[in-house]
């Protein structure tokens, strides 16, 4: 858990350019949030969107309507 720790601050130091007493004095949950945010990229995608985007929304296939 320790190791957790540093390493998180370590991330901070270096891509968030935080000095280590401002990272000290941040909240932790809030810092831990901030630290594991992903891009648009990364996050899970709606599986409804999903169909959608492969033309399979409202019974429909990529050789047209059932």
């Amino acid at each position: 858990m320790l190791a957790d720790l540093d390493f998180n601050e370590k991330e901070a130091l270096i891509y968030l350019h935080i000095s280590p007493s401002e990272y000290e004095k941040e909240d932790y949950f809030n810092m831990n949030r901030v630290l594991a945010a992903k891009s648009p990229e990364e996050r899970p995608v709606d599986p409804m969107s999903l169909v959608r985007s492969l033309g399979l929304g409202n019974g429909e296939t990529k050789q047209g309507r059932r």
